[in-house]
């Protein structure tokens, strides 16, 4: 009684909001200016198309295609959106504005006459195969406008139209593609959105996975809430509504509550925005619900409110399908006569073409005759019911002849000849036994048949598999590259490649069901840690998805070392049909001889490099003083071989190679320079490994050849005999490059390089020696006045070296002089305290420096900190007869003095010269 008493107060609340509607309706106006923005336009569309369309008709004639050629097509576009072309133009004007949509660029408009005019379209046969060309051709255009919301929009309503057809295998590609077009741009039209969500539903139902089509709907239903769009809500309620019933009767029961409440929403919003039709859309479903769920009374009352609706409208399809909606609920109710008349009537509407419908009212009369006891009239209906299904479905004509049979029952024709049924019988059992028998007999034909076709198709897919199994064994027994298969125990299957037990020195076909990890990364070996992670990453990777091996798979090794051959390794995992892995297949090379050779071509490579950048060093310095450095090596170099391996004179040793790599550091020569510095290091670092000491003697001696060997080929000169030079400002061009490059290089500034030479006639024999402790002066006061300092953040002036050389009657006196931080004296006294250094009479604390292997410097430099450079000038101005000695300059800094005997160093005989003081 209570869903009587709702049901009343429904409609009454129902037709009481039409007409206050309808009133509403009038007081709004529309102004065409809005037929401009697409967007809002759509927006009034989906929450109110009655009014919006009412609106344009009364507003039209001041639109033009020529004045107004934007606001005139989507007038009409709206008309196409409300289904009511014919009460706005004609074809002509139809067809007008849909060709200008696609010249003036709007596309989604387009869309939407094309899928208007195919539809309307009336075609004589194939109507399927026709349209479904006319939308491929609808959908090639738009692929070469190149418009992603018109594309997806077109997909959609193509997919719509192949669902509509049940072609369900055709649509899912389709939507497919309109999916991903919308995921792949930003802001997407909302009408383009859900006109693809809700094709995307529909294929879901029409696949039959009714909860994921549901999840979608409620999503749109949602949005529709949120943006307070009341048509579109109603159309997607009653879309939802559709779906929901075609659950299963138990879960149906279950969510009828929640039906019932969607089809009350539904039904208030199209009476809220004056849509009666759709609110009979909404009572024509709400009254199939009830009947299914067995609320046969509700089900008729809600079927004659939407047949009165259906009629209002002048909608003659729908208002036969509320007739015949009727007419059921009717007969459910036990209405029988009232039925029969609803019958009458609605097979006079209904196209005599529509053999399903008139199957359905015959169906219908059938039973409502039977009820009312007029079997004769009943069988003449069962009889039409039975010939117009069998037209419309012959491939199911046994089975609907025995519902007949079952329908029509064998009562009635017992109540008029029981006699003769009993005489009957056992002639019926015997025509069934041998019905029976024929059809057991072509069952058992049949199944043969098919037994037989099976195995052919067995033995014909063994033959092929065999065949392609025999020629991957062909191709694994014929590659150079050891293939195999592991499970996901990591143990080989047991068809490889033959080429992996020659790897391995296996015996043929014995490694299946080996654990093969532990053959390429064996216990103890240096491997082993590797391959402890890579069995870790690939037991890990088993079972799971493509995500799981990338991030694991960059723990596999690619290259290792396997006893003495270089193995490559290629990984790649087999996945099962639903993206697991379960396999691995693992490719193996020995790439040995091609590292081999990759790493003799490195080496060479480096050996023609070494030799340009020698070429270059030699074409680049003092042709003269290289040849003369080299003679003076190609004479000594015996003497320091036989010297190299005695521990007693490694001092003597490092004094010459200090000379050495200081001369071809100033020349140039930085290779040479570099390895001398390696030999020193040597000998410091292991003074009594021989083999040590050997071997990097003869790499020093290899280089000092291919310098020899480039000189000799390549500087030619007409000069038997070569002098470095022949005074102190010759020298001082190779000393001021030097000192130039490596300020610039530590960024210490430079102030100048200054050279007195007072000396008139230098004896050419002791030129050499001169250059050599100079070439170590030089050095040291740079690196420990400047370069040093920096690089420990003292702060340092403008670097200003100065050689002096001044000659009285009976001495010469050489000096450097640096303007740099000075002697470290704290550093000097600490050393001094350590060795247990103390100065004999005449003798400074700076003597200490002049020992073998004692330095200021706290590192080790390509130049200095080994301690060998001042000990060598000692050495050499020993050897000449001098005396030397370091103290502090007058102006700061550091001041190197050497005074030699005049005789051994000047030709001449002594001269009137004044003493003069050494310059500061």
């Amino acid at each position: 009684m209570s869903m009587k008493l709702w049901l009343i107060t429904l409609v009454a609340f129902m037709f009481f909001h039409l007409s206050l509607s309808k009133a509403e309706a009038q007081t709004k106006d529309f102004l065409p200016e809005e037929l401009e923005n697409y967007p809002a336009l759509e927006l009034r569309l989906m929450d109110d198309p009655d009014a919006l369309f009412k609106q344009i008709k009364r507003h039209f004639r001041e639109l033009g295609p020529d004045t107004t050629p934007v606001r005139w097509i989507r007038a009409i576009w709206v008309a196409t959106k409300k289904d009511a072309i014919a009460e706005l133009v004609g074809p002509a004007d139809f067809n007008k504005a849909r060709d200008e949509a696609f010249r003036l660029g709007m596309h989604i408009e387009w869309v939407d006459f094309k899928t208007y005019e195919i539809e309307a379209k009336t075609y004589e046969e194939d109507a399927f195969a026709l349209e479904k060309i006319e939308f491929e051709n609808m959908i090639r255009e738009l692929r070469t406008i190149k418009n992603t919301y018109a594309l997806a929009s077109g997909l959609a309503n193509f997919t719509e139209f192949l669902l509509r057809n049940d072609k369900l295998e055709q649509a899912l590609p389709i939507i497919d593609e309109a999916n991903n077009l919308i995921k792949e741009v930003n802001q997407v039209p909302l009408p383009v959105y859900d006109m693809v969500k809700y094709a995307f539903a529909l294929s879901l139902r029409y696949q039959g996975q009714i909860p994921a089509s549901v999840a979608i709907q409620m999503e749109v239903d949602k949005r529709y809430v949120s943006l307070k769009l009341r048509s579109a809500r109603a159309h997607s309620l009653y879309d939802l509504c559709l779906t929901m019933a075609d659950q299963k009767i138990d879960l149906l029961q279950k969510d009828l509550p929640a039906l019932e409440g969607y089809s009350a929403e539904a039904i208030r919003l199209g009476m809220e925005i004056n849509d009666e039709f759709l609110v009979a859309k909404h009572l024509y479903a709400f009254s199939s619900l009830k009947s299914k769920t067995e609320k046969h009374e509700e089900s008729v009352v809600l079927a004659k409110k939407a047949l009165d609706l259906f009629e209002k409208e002048g909608a003659t399809l729908w208002v036969a399908r509320g007739l015949r909606l009727y007419a059921k609920t009717l007969i459910r109710t036990e209405r029988y006569q009232q039925s029969l008349e609803v019958l009458d009537r609605v097979e006079k509407l209904e196209s005599p073409s529509n053999r399903y419908a008139h199957s359905e009212i015959e169906d219908y009369r059938y039973q409502a005759l039977k009820r009312l006891g007029r079997p004769d009239k009943a069988l003449t209906a069962l009889e039409k019911y039975f010939a117009l299904y069998r037209a419309t479905s012959k491939e199911r004509e046994d089975q609907v002849f025995n519902q007949a049979a079952v329908k029509l029952g064998l009562q009635y024709e017992a109540e008029r000849n029981t006699n003769l049924v009993r005489e009957n019988n056992l002639q019926s059992e015997q025509i069934l036994l041998l019905e029976k028998f024929k059809l057991v007999s072509l069952l058992a034909a049949g199944l043969s048949l098919v037994i037989l076709a099976v195995l052919f198709i067995v033995w014909r897919q063994a033959s092929v598999i065999r065949l392609s199994r025999q020629h991957m064994k062909d191709v694994l027994d014929s590659i150079d590259e050891g293939i195999v298969t592991l499970d996901r125990h990591l143990t080989v299957q047991d068809s490889y490649s033959p080429y992996l037990d020659q790897i391995f020195g296996t015996a043929p076909s014995t490694l299946g069901g080996v654990t093969l990890l532990d053959l390429l990364f064996a216990p103890g070996t240096a491997a082993e840690a590797q391959g402890i992670l890579a069995k870790e990453s690939l037991l890990t990777c088993m079972g799971e998805q493509k995500l799981t091996w990338e991030l694991n798979s960059g723990h596999l090794p690619h290259e290792i070392l396997f006893h003495d051959q270089t193995l490559q390794l290629h990984w790649q995992p087999l996945f099962t049909t639903q993206n697991t892995i379960s396999r691995l297949l693992l490719s193996i090379r020995d790439i040995t001889a091609q590292r081999d050779l990759e790493k003799k071509m490195e080496q060479e490579t480096q050996r023609i490099s070494k030799t340009q950048k020698k070429l270059e060093e030699i074409l680049g310095g003092k042709n003269a003083a290289i040849r003369t450095l080299f003679k003076e090596l190609k004479n000594e170099w015996p003497a320091l071989q036989g010297h190299i391996l005695l521990r007693d004179e490694h001092a003597e040793v490092m004094r010459r190679l200090h000379t050495w790599k200081g001369s071809a550091r100033t020349l140039g020569l930085k290779l040479l320079a570099s390895d001398i510095h390696e030999m020193e290091s040597c000998l410091l670092s292991a003074p009594d490994s021989q083999k040590s000491i050997a071997d990097q003697w003869d790499s020093l001696t290899a280089v000092f050849h291919d310098y020899l060997h480039l000189l000799d080929t390549i500087l030619v000169s007409g000069k038997t005999e070569e002098t470095v030079d022949s005074d102190l400002y010759a020298m001082a061009a190779l000393y001021a490059r030097e000192i130039k490059q490596r300020l610039a290089q530590a960024g210490c500034p430079r102030q100048g390089f200054i050279v007195l030479d007072d000396v008139q006639d230098w004896k050419a024999e002791v030129l050499p020696r001169i250059h050599e402790m100079l070439l170590h002066a030089v050095a040291n006061a740079v690196d420990h006045g400047f370069i040093r300092p920096s690089q420990d953040k003292q702060r340092v002036a403008a670097a200003l070296i100065q050689i002096r050389a001044f000659a009285s009657n009976h001495e010469v006196e050489l000096s450097v002089l640096d303007n740099g931080v000075g002697i470290n004296w704290n550093r000097l006294r600490a050393m001094a305290e350590t060795l247990n250094f103390q100065p004999k009479s005449g003798e400074s604390l700076t003597d200490l420096l002049f020992m073998d292997g004692v330095s200021t410097a706290e590192s080790i430099s390509h130049t200095s900190g080994r301690g060998v450079g001042l000990s060598a000038i000692r050495s050499l101005c020993l050897e000449l007869g001098g005396q030397i000695r370091l103290e502090d300059g007058e102006g700061g800094g550091a001041a190197l003095r050497m005074n030699f005997p005049r005789a051994s160093l000047v030709k001449s005989a002594p001269e009137d010269h004044q003493n003069y003081p050494p310059a500061a």
